[in-house]
């Protein structure tokens, strides 16, 4: 999933917007904030650090990406088939926050013409 900083100066929904598009090279649209999570020394992570994740959904305008070297891999996945992959505690969370409101009916791919 992408995600990151949040620079200075910039709102919240601003860092999504950028982070998707520079990670993925993707735009999104309606997005809406799900769920925040505060993760102290959250064992998964690369670092040793006290982290507050704004989780947010959104709809891609498009299907091509285009990954930077931050990822080696991507896939679009129904909530089935993330359910039962190997994800970190914040994204269970995450994901099980999404389709307990009912936001799981957003399908993330848009409709091809």
């Amino acid at each position: 999933m992408p995600g990151g900083k949040i620079q200075r100066g910039e709102t919240a929904e601003g860092a999504l917007h950028r982070e998707i598009q520079e990670e993925t090279a993707l735009t999104v649209r309606d997005v809406q904030f799900v769920l925040m999570q505060d993760c102290v020394e959250p064992l998964e992570f690369e670092r040793s650090a006290h982290f507050l994740l704004l989780n947010y959904t959104a709809r891609a305008t498009g299907t091509d990406v285009t990954l930077n070297d931050e990822a080696e891999e991507w896939r679009w996945v129904s909530p089935e088939e993330a359910s039962a992959m190997d994800l970190n505690i914040p994204t269970r969370r995450l994901l099980e926050a999404v389709w307990k409101s009912g936001l799981e009916t957003l399908n993330p791919v848009p409709a091809l013409p």
